[in-house]
């Protein structure tokens, strides 16, 4: 999996979070592991969507990247891997 270039292009509220969508050059829309756990009501989202990942990765790796994400005063990065998503509303 390579780095790719993100942009957020919508924040939209699922119930009651918050979710930012992200697209790449490609027009492909991603949401974060973290979002995905959180919408499915997951104890520790990452952790419980990492684990399907990885039972699932000949699948999934295809519908995933891993982008580097700044924060707004540009002081923390993170990587932060984001699967497909396949309608954004």
């Amino acid at each position: 999996m390579k780095n790719n270039s993100m942009t957020v292009i919508t924040s939209k509220q699922f119930g009651a979070l918050n979710v930012d969508v992200y697209q790449n050059d490609k027009h492909q829309y991603y949401m974060t592991r973290e979002q995905i756990g959180r919408a499915l009501e997951c104890k520790e989202p990452r952790k419980y969507i990492a684990k399907i990942h990885e039972r699932n990765a000949d699948r999934l790796d295809s519908l995933s990247t891993v982008v580097k994400l700044t924060t707004v005063d540009k002081e923390s990065r993170k990587s932060v891997k984001l699967f497909v998503t396949v309608c954004v509303a």
